[in-house]
């Protein structure tokens, strides 16, 4: 009698635990969104230069979460091939998809969806497989943005013709940019009327939210949903209006002062604080990207103490490595590393270890066209030297640890060789041999000693020549 009630007890147990599971994996399905991209030629979304090389948009494909200005970037590859990705959450997101250039799509999703990306013409329209999109007007945007074609910019027209539209020209120019907006929006009020169009994407896609805000300080303290990016833009549109942009010229080029912005916004004294850390976060991410790893740490330290929502500050510290990390002597005069585990080690450590072998090391980075273009001729040459005393060297000056983690996995460069600069371009090496753009090569010889501090690139004929001196 005994067993057979312990049997019952255990059959009861047994069951509800199967039941938990399968509770479990359905909320675990429940809280995935899959999207599947299908091939496509990238022809619309690349730039040709005299020489006739191509190199793609630099537009990110990215999504934010529901009132989340935080970007995660997609790393979609389908190039002539379907790629699928699927992304975990419990909240509704905004999938922004750039195309053709000058335009990005808004795409609204939520947990439990699966969706399909076509590219006819190379042009994306999705399609819902747990809905109709084309009657809820999803793919408006496209369609309408690419039958009226955009209005020349004046940069473009500058280039074009060697000089600055004048005043009738300009007018003209203004006056059809209008009259494109009017007849878009017409469409967008017709869906409206007819209730072809879900309320969320026709906001977004007409942007009348803030028809009524006239004063820049209202928006400050306006509650907007800072995941879709057209209205964070908005927000930095009303920013600019108020604080004028101030450039820089630095060694990586002329930029907006980030600096003087993220000064700007902690004198505004009337501010919603999710619009602040919206504010603070976007200017924080311009300085680590375009000045000096000591403005880098002093704004960061000033980030952590005015953002209200502290999970940023995380966020920071986890895509920028070592930005809360002080710099000392011994980090400016060595040439410091981290590898794939985050482990810290040293350009001279690197040398030290592979005493007996020539070094050939190339610099590159994530964002980098020509870097990533030499890639295949590196491995190429990799495998010529296979059985040589030469070794492979990477490192990548990306101030992103994600970024730099995505691109070496692409371009099947991981193992041990395989770094990221932590301390570039304040180490004493990259000042002393002037490295300011990439790709750069280095050598190094048997001896540890650098004998070639502007190398041939491994797509030339020269490096065949150049490594046989020293092997």
């Amino acid at each position: 009698m005994r067993f057979l009630l312990f049997l019952i007890i255990l059959f009861h147990f047994s069951c509800s635990q199967e039941k938990k599971k399968n509770i479990a994996k359905k909320t675990e399905e429940q809280n995935k969104i899959t999207v599947i991209f299908k091939g496509r030629t990238y022809e619309k979304d690349s730039i040709k230069d005299p020489s006739g090389s191509v190199s793609y948009s630099l537009a990110k494909m990215f999504y934010r979460e529901n009132n989340d200005f935080v970007d995660y970037e997609l790393n979609v590859e389908n190039v002539n091939k379907p790629d699928t990705i699927v992304i975990t959450t419990k909240n509704k997101i905004y999938l922004q998809h750039p195309f053709h250039l000058n335009f990005s799509a808004t795409y609204i999703l939520k947990p439990g969806d699966t969706v399909v990306f076509n590219y006819p013409n190379d042009t994306p329209y999705i399609t819902y497989l747990n809905k109709n999109a084309d009657s809820l007007g999803t793919n408006e945007y496209v369609r309408r943005n690419l039958e009226y074609p955009l209005v020349e910019s004046g940069l473009s027209f500058f280039e074009k013709n060697k000089r600055k539209r004048n005043k009738q020209e300009e007018e003209k120019a203004q006056q059809d940019y209008k009259e494109r907006n009017t007849i878009i929006l017409s469409h967008f009020n017709s869906l409206k009327e007819k209730q072809a169009i879900e309320d969320e994407i026709y906001q977004i896609n007409t942007f009348n939210q803030f028809e009524n805000i006239e004063k820049h300080d209202s928006i400050f303290n306006a509650t907007i949903n800072l995941g879709i990016e057209k209205y964070s833009n908005c927000l930095l549109y009303s920013f600019y209006n108020k604080f004028p942009v101030v450039k820089i010229k630095t060694g990586n080029g002329v930029f907006v002062d980030s600096r003087i912005n993220f000064d700007n916004v902690l004198k505004i004294n009337s501010i919603k604080s999710k619009n602040k850390d919206f504010l603070l976060y976007t200017f924080l991410e311009e300085i680590i990207n375009n000045f000096s790893k000591r403005d880098a740490e002093k704004y960061f330290q000033l980030f952590s103490e005015n953002v209200t929502d502290k999970k940023l500050i995380e966020i920071i510290e986890k895509k920028y490595y070592g930005i809360s990390k002080k710099a000392t002597q011994k980090e400016s005069t060595n040439v410091n590393f981290i590898n794939e585990n985050k482990k810290e080690t040293s350009l001279d450590e690197v040398v030290s270890n592979y005493k007996g072998k020539v070094l050939y090391i190339d610099f590159w980075a994530s964002w980098c066209a020509p870097c990533r273009a030499a890639m295949p001729s590196s491995r190429k040459l990799h495998e010529t030297y296979k059985n040589e005393n030469i070794e492979f060297i990477y490192v990548s000056i990306d101030k992103n640890f994600d970024a730099w983690t995505k691109a070496y996995k692409k371009e099947f460069i991981s193992g041990d060789n395989n770094f990221l600069a932590t301390n570039y371009p304040e180490a004493t090496l990259y000042k002393e041999i002037l490295l300011k753009s990439i790709p750069r090569y280095l050598i190094y010889d048997k001896n540890g000693k650098l004998v070639n501090d502007n190398a041939p690139s491994p797509d030339s004929q020269e490096i065949i020549t150049e490594l046989k001196k020293y092997l």
